[in-house]
C-alpha cells in the first residue's frame, strides 16, 4: 500500500448533503471549527485555499484543485509542512450505499515524512467524528463502527531495484524529468514520450529520496511521485500515481506508463552499476561496501 491516510465511514444522509458540507463554505466551517476562511473553486486547476487557528496557532494552506465531479469526487492539494514547505494530496470520494452514504479521505505523499502520518490522522479522525455530529446531528461520542481502512483506491505504481547507490538513481530520476536541478513548486514534466500536454508543479523534493508533483492527464491533474530507499546492496524505486477515483478508464493506461518508465530507468542504471555495491558478512551480518568493479583484492 502507497503511504498515505486512508479512513471511510458511511453516514446516515444523502450524498448531496455530503457533498455540501465539504464544498460550501459556511457548511464546511460549520464542522471544521478551526477553518476561518475558505475558497474553493469546484473547476480543476482553482482555488483551495483554507486558514484559520487553534489553540496550536494559526495555519493557512493555499491549494490548487487537481480533479473535481460534481457530487463525487474532490481532489486538491493541501499544504503540510512549512520548513521546507511541502504540499500533500488530499481526496474526497463520496458514493451511494443503498439508504447510506460512503465517504472516503484519502491524503497522499507522506513518503519521507512519516514522523508526520499519526498526528494528522488523529486530527482527521476528529474532524470526521465532528462532520459525522454535523450531518447526522447526534452527539455521538466516537466515529460511527463501520470506520475502517479504505481498500481498492485508485491508483498505478511500479518498482524497481538497482545496484546503484540512491544518489545515482536521483541523478537519473532528475535527468529524466529534464531538470537536474528542480526546485520546490517549480514546473516539472517527463521527457519523450510520457511527457504531458503542460508541466506539472512539484508538491514535495527529499535530495536522493523522494519527488512528487502533479501531472497532467486528459483534462485532469493525478499526482505522481518517485521514492528512493537504500537497501544495502541495492537503491529500491517506487513510482506512484494517484487520484484515479472516478477515472478508472484511464488507470490500465497510467499503468502502462509506469512500468514503461520504470523499466527505462532501470535499463539505463543497470548500464552503469551492472554489479552489487557491496556484499554482508553470512557471520556478522555486517554490510561491506566496495566499488562497482569488484571487492578488494587480499
Amino acid at each position: 500500500m502507497s503511504e498515505g491516510i486512508r479512513i471511510s465511514l458511511g453516514l446516515s444522509v444523502s450524498p448531496e448533503e455530503v457533498w455540501q458540507a465539504l464544498t460550501v463554505p459556511d457548511r464546511f466551517k460549520a464542522w471544521f471549527t478551526a477553518c476561518d476562511e475558505m475558497e474553493l473553486e469546484l473547476r480543476i486547476g482553482g482555488k483551495a485555499v483554507f486558514a484559520g487557528g487553534s489553540e496550536e496557532g494559526s495555519y493557512r494552506s493555499e491549494g490548487v484543485v487537481l480533479d473535481v465531479v460534481e457530487g463525487r469526487k474532490l481532489f486538491h492539494t493541501v499544504l503540510e509542512g512549512h520548513e521546507p514547505p511541502w504540499y500533500g494530496a488530499l481526496l474526497w470520494h463520496i458514493t451511494a450505499e443503498g439508504p447510506e452514504t460512503r465517504l472516503t479521505l484519502f491524503e497522499a505523499g507522506f513518503q519521507g515524512r512519516e514522523e508526520e502520518i499519526a498526528d494528522i490522522e488523529e486530527g482527521w479522525r476528529a474532524l470526521l467524528l465532528s462532520l459525522c455530529r454535523y450531518l447526522e446531528k447526534t452527539d455521538r461520542p466516537d466515529l460511527p463502527e463501520e470506520v475502517y481502512e479504505a481498500t481498492g483506491q485508485q491508483f498505478a505504481s511500479s518498482f524497481g531495484y538497482s545496484y546503484a547507490a540512491p544518489e545515482v538513481c536521483w541523478e537519473r530520476i532528475m535527468k529524466l524529468h529534464g531538470d537536474p536541478e528542480l526546485k520546490i513548486l517549480g514546473p516539472c514534466a517527463l521527457i519523450g514520450d510520457h511527457a504531458p500536454g503542460e508541466p506539472g508543479r512539484v508538491l514535495d523534493i527529499i535530495e536522493n529520496k523522494k519527488l512528487m508533483y502533479t501531472i497532467r492527464r486528459k483534462g485532469w491533474d493525478a499526482v505522481s511521485c518517485w521514492y528512493l530507499e537504500d537497501m544495502g546492496t541495492e537503491t529500491k524505486i517506487s513510482l506512484h500515481l494517484w487520484g484515479f477515483e472516478e477515472r478508472e478508464e484511464e488507470l490500465g493506461e497510467a499503468q502502462k506508463e509506469c512500468d514503461e518508465i520504470m523499466d527505462r530507468l532501470v535499463a539505463g542504471l543497470d548500464a552503469v552499476a551492472p554489479e552489487p555495491r557491496g556484499t554482508v558478512d553470512a557471520e556478522s551480518g555486517e554490510y561491506n561496501e566496495y566499488d562497482m568493479e569488484g571487492p578488494p583484492e587480499d
